[in-house]
């Protein structure tokens, strides 16, 4: 800005003042003659430049509490989670076969997460074999359900929320009252899906960390099933 200047647009005065921000250091006369709106919380009355920081100052210190409490609250909401499952990966890997593997699974997730249905669908063609297959709540996906299944396999991360009539029909039993579930794709090989009857039990935005680490280790099980297989073949 110079004397010769004729207007100065609003944004040029506030370029200038964030290029400057000790404008006002030498120049406290300023201050006493700025007055603001105060906004809502002053009902429409004026208020000094000052009083008008503080109070904007005070807002935005509540509103970095409010996110702290919230990332204090997630952070302990995940320890507690990732306790849990060092627990159960600890489980699962004591059970030597496959079977009770997935016998574990089944009960540790309806016991220790609240599922109410846990099912199993693995891709037909794997050669599977009859201990796999004997396990109540795993099963080989029949041919017109090839297309629905590798759709869900190629989920990038598990899903969680209510499903399609198609979705439950592939993923649970018709006697299971499912109002929400997770679906979990397991590598290539099929997905875990974990079932409630809770219609908000799962819910699209919901944290998957533990939905994604299970996915591993279950897809790291049936691999070392198969390449056990192969090797007594």
């Amino acid at each position: 800005m110079t004397k010769n200047d004729s207007k100065v647009t609003a944004q040029q005065m506030i370029d200038y003042l964030r290029q400057h921000p000790d404008f006002f250091v030498e120049r406290t006369e300023l201050l006493s003659r700025l007055n603001l709106h105060g906004g809502p919380k002053t009902s429409g009355k004026t208020t000094s430049l000052g009083q008008r920081q503080i109070v904007i100052l005070r807002e935005q210190i509540t509103a970095l509490e409010e996110q702290l409490r919230q990332l204090s609250s997630v952070a302990s909401n995940n320890e507690h989670l990732l306790n849990r499952w060092h627990d159960l990966t600890l489980g699962l890997f004591s059970a030597t076969e496959v079977s009770d593997f997935f016998d574990l699974l089944d009960q540790r997730l309806r016991q220790d997460f609240n599922a109410d249905a846990v099912r199993i669908s693995l891709k037909a063609g794997q050669h599977l074999d009859k201990e796999l297959l004997e396990v109540a709540h795993v099963c080989e996906a029949q041919a017109n359900e090839e297309k629905l299944l590798n759709e869900l396999i190629g989920l990038k991360a598990p899903h969680c929320g209510r499903l399609t009539q198609a979705k439950k029909t592939l993923l649970f039993s018709p006697q299971d009252k499912i109002g929400s579930a997770a679906i979990v794709p397991l590598h290539k090989q099929g997905v875990l899906a974990i079932g409630s009857q809770d219609e908000t039990r799962f819910e699209p935005g919901m944290g998957v960390l533990f939905l994604e680490l299970l996915g591993k280790t279950i897809s790291w099980r049936l691999q070392q099933h198969m390449l056990s297989l192969r090797k007594r073949a």
